[in-house]
């Protein structure tokens, strides 16, 4: 049995308010979930903005000092 299978069995045998309750939660935990969706994609487009314009200088084989075999 899969765990929806084993929630919906349980939350049937729940009376009405029970029910309603079980309703919130889920919705508690949805928005919590988007809330925590909308902060990484914050944090991600903060930590990413301007990357491409920053000035890193360009390094090849040459610059190394020891190459690893």
């Amino acid at each position: 049995m899969s765990t929806l299978e084993k929630i919906t069995s349980k939350i049937k045998k729940l009376s009405g308010d029970k029910q309603e309750k079980v309703l919130e939660y889920i919705e508690v935990l949805e928005e919590h979930q988007d809330e925590l969706n909308n902060w990484n994609s914050f944090s991600l487009e903060n930590a990413m903005k301007g990357i491409a314009d920053d000035q890193l200088p360009e390094y090849s084989e040459k610059d190394l000092k020891e190459i690893w075999k």
